[in-house]
């Protein structure tokens, strides 16, 4: 059977040197993202047209991505550390998260169903296979998932928030794990035939996967058959841009 396929279209007139990390405010219904090398945090209404920008907001160093803040303010991944914007526009850099590795910085993160913000390191020049994925807490503890990475990238949770999923880039690699464990050791590879690169993903309502691949212009939605009994199985329902 040939496999699905959906026609994407260009969302706007605007361009970005790498724009990254859509997500969508049901508060407010509009859309955020940035553009990573630019250190600009965007914001845009979406209509019958595609995406018109309302705002801008230059952090001035890399952003690897964007969070909603439950006071109507956003969170970031901002080069090394956690940068949080207020509703006011008052910019606060958090502590360092990276540590002293020339050239690292922190790359895709998600927010997870308890609120805490999961987020990876990628390092710029080179593949060190020391990234790391952590997770900080409204508190400022940072616990250590994973850790001998080659490029973290794109975090999405299943529907009932019971397994967290995770993209090694570099390694073409999609895995999963049980989020309320208790040790993050073992991560369960999920076998997918990836054309490109592995990057962004994001989980729809029914538990599909959606995983943008650099290199090739396509993103693929994986279903899943299985969970964890006795091993994942996935079939790929591939749209080509």
């Amino acid at each position: 059977m040939a496999p699905n396929r959906a026609r994407a279209r260009v969302a706007g007139s605007s361009r970005y040197g790498l724009g990254e990390g859509i997500l969508l405010d049901p508060m407010t219904g509009l859309v955020q993202w940035i553009d990573i090398n630019d250190g600009v945090a965007l914001e845009g209404k979406v209509g019958q047209d595609g995406i018109t920008e309302t705002r801008r907001t230059h952090i001035d160093v890399t952003v690897g991505a964007v969070a909603l803040a439950a006071d109507g303010g956003r969170l970031f991944a901002a080069a090394t550390g956690l940068a949080c914007l207020s509703p006011d526009g008052v910019l606060s850099l958090g502590p360092d998260l990276v540590g002293d590795r020339p050239g690292a910085r922190l790359n895709d993160g998600a927010v997870d169903p308890q609120g805490r913000f999961v987020v990876g390191t990628l390092t710029t020049g080179g593949r060190t296979d020391q990234e790391v994925l952590v997770r900080v807490s409204a508190s400022g503890e940072v616990e250590t998932l994973r850790t001998g990475l080659s490029l973290s990238n794109g975090i999405g949770f299943s529907p009932d928030g019971a397994t967290i999923y995770h993209v090694d880039t570099l390694t073409k690699t999609l895995s999963a794990h049980a989020y309320d464990s208790q040790s993050w050791d073992a991560w369960t590879p999920i076998p997918c035939d990836f054309a490109g690169h592995p990057d962004g993903l994001i989980v729809d309502v029914q538990g599909h996967l959606w995983v943008a691949q650099w290199g090739a212009g396509l993103v693929q939605c994986f279903a899943p058959r299985e969970f964890f009994s006795p091993r994942l199985r996935w079939a790929p329902l591939r749209s080509r841009a």
